[in-house]
């Protein structure tokens, strides 16, 4: 597989910043490299952004985003101590989300 394929399958989970970084590492592969990159890639359970977005929208209150996204942890603050907080965390999240594709990144990035 190509690294342009790659880049377009990933495009809506990465950051464009990141992409420049991604393609000048995939190029560097070897055949046999990039044919296992690409056997690990569906195994790396990438996050949407935008599902993330609508998530935290409507079942934010609740914490479903931030279980979604992997922290347990504020997920749980979120839950039980949005009431205190009056809403604050709704702000914050608007802060957070461009962080998913970076995250995305780092673990396409830790598996080259």
């Amino acid at each position: 597989m190509d690294s342009n394929i790659v880049l377009m399958s990933l495009q809506d989970k990465i950051s464009s910043e990141g992409a420049p970084l991604l393609k000048s590492k995939l190029d560097k592969l070897s055949p046999q490299q990039m044919e296992d990159f690409n056997v690990k890639l569906p195994f790396l359970n990438l996050k949407n952004p935008i599902i993330w977005l609508i998530l935290g929208i409507f079942l934010g209150t609740l914490g479903v985003d931030r279980f979604y996204k992997g922290d347990m942890g504020l997920g749980v603050a979120k839950l039980f101590l949005w009431w205190l907080t009056l809403g604050l965390w709704i702000w914050l999240d608007f802060f957070v989300w461009k962080g998913i594709k970076k995250d995305n990144l780092n673990k396409v990035l830790k598996v080259l």
